[in-house]
């Protein structure tokens, strides 16, 4: 049942961040959820609903914009759709509401883009697109769409496909030629750090999608072999066959992504299908999504649900002398948006990030006192986590969390913060002028 609204002392680096966003202006909507998806065969964007994958329509039109060649789907901080453009080398943003084209974000050729696939906000809030026979992840600004550099440039991912940031804020990029592997790079460089992908099964097939879990672990699909891996995030060593070669129809898996149920949904080229599959088992659920003329897709990306009518958070960041020696504190409010149903962390995944730090805190995680007062306590990929979460009137909230052992390194301006409970969630983008650093970080 959902609570409804009521009705060593050592020389540390310091930023305090203060983010409101008070009174935020939005419309009514019923709390559910959407599923985007590209369809390569007329180059548009379908909308199914996010809860039972029915088709609701056709979201972006075909070749709205001067699309061509449709890959990668990501929503932005600004609550945007940005969609790569393969064949004329751009990246279009639509409204997120509307599906109306907006602009070309990144116009074609920005910064020697030529094949973009995957397009990602980082955690700093910039946008990082791969290119594809460029062996390169390109670097934009979150906010202009103005090229800031070629981040990452590595022969070994000419035609690579996927690539993902990791909870270490590192960025993990598979191989689709060649000994096929995993490469993980320094999410604040872009220098090469090591290989994932010792003691997995042979295949001779690339790597194409990549997303990390609940459970903290990475999840890579296999092209060829029509499968899904699991690698440990921390060693690189392969874990198990996530998902077995095959099932439930799964052929030519691609990009893929965890859906706000916890279960793992897998775009099936040949199978011109969303499949769906036990979050925490593998077990083949259903074919999620395969109506509207849904031919070999392209880009996946769920909706955020609900938007918080307000959000204000003050954060401080302490950066330690070490890697993984990094606390946070966050303590702020919040307030539900219309037609939210409420909230329940005793029954729904609690999502936090701030700046280059985040974590799914999973359902079932948290205790309720007499006072309501919902509290986790615990550790989660290394880190000592303490979120609380208390009602104060009708739809409002205060929240506190803090992390001991995390890695905030690459944390700029503007950064993101964001908290997610369900299908309600809110984020911001922190602007210059509204973080002090005390000192450059290590």
């Amino acid at each position: 049942m959902k609570l409804y609204q009521f009705k060593t002392k050592r020389s540390r680096i310091i930023l305090v961040l203060l983010v409101i966003a008070a009174g935020l202006s939005l419309p009514a909507q019923a709390a559910n959820i959407d599923l985007f998806v590209g369809n390569l065969a007329n180059d548009s964007v379908l909308r199914y609903d996010g809860v039972t994958g029915n088709f609701l329509g056709t979201f972006v039109a075909p070749g709205s914009g001067g699309l061509q060649t449709i890959q990668g789907l990501t929503i932005g901080p600004d609550g945007n759709l940005y969609v790569s453009s393969w064949s004329n080398g751009s990246i279009k943003r639509y409204n997120g509401t509307t599906g109306a084209f907006i602009d070309d974000f990144v116009p074609s050729g920005s910064g020697g883009l030529s094949n973009p696939d995957q397009v990602v906000f980082g955690p700093n809030g910039n946008l990082y697109v791969s290119d594809r026979f460029a062996g390169s992840i390109r670097r934009y600004n979150g906010t202009t769409g103005a090229f800031i550099d070629t981040f990452i440039s590595d022969g070994r991912l000419g035609g690579f496909v996927g690539f993902t940031f990791g909870p270490d804020a590192n960025i993990y990029a598979s191989m689709f030629n060649g000994s096929q592997r995993i490469l993980r790079f320094n999410g604040a460089t872009g220098a090469f750090m090591n290989a994932f992908g010792e003691g997995q099964p042979p295949a001779n097939s690339a790597y194409s999608g990549l997303v990390f879990g609940p459970d903290g672990n990475l999840y890579a699909s296999r092209y060829h072999a029509d499968r899904i891996e699991r690698f440990d995030p921390t060693t690189g060593a392969f874990v198990d066959l996530f998902v077995p070669t095959s099932s439930g129809g799964l052929a030519v898996p691609d990009y893929l992504t965890f859906g706000p149920d916890g279960n793992l949904y897998v775009n099936s080229l040949s199978g011109n299908s969303v499949l769906r599959y036990d979050g925490k088992t593998g077990a083949f659920i259903d074919v999620f999504a395969s109506g509207g003329g849904l031919v070999t897709p392209k880009g996946l990306v769920f909706t955020s649900g609900v938007p918080l009518h307000a959000f204000s958070a003050d954060v401080t960041l302490d950066f330690g002398a070490l890697p993984n020696d990094d606390t946070f504190e966050a303590k702020g409010t919040f307030t539900l948006g219309d037609g939210s149903d409420g909230i329940d962390p005793l029954t729904e995944d609690v999502r936090l990030q701030v700046g280059a730090f985040s974590t799914t805190i999973p359902a079932g995680s948290f205790t309720q006192d007499r006072k309501r007062e919902f509290t986790f306590e615990g550790v989660i990929n290394h880190v000592a986590l303490k979120v609380v979460i208390h009602p104060l009137s009708e739809g409002k909230f205060k929240f506190e969390g803090s992390g001991a052992g995390a890695y905030l390194t690459g944390t700029l301006v503007p950064l993101t913060v964001r908290l997610t409970i369900g299908d309600d969630g809110g984020n911001i983008s922190l602007a210059n002028g509204k973080a002090k650093f005390k000192k450059t970080q290590p």
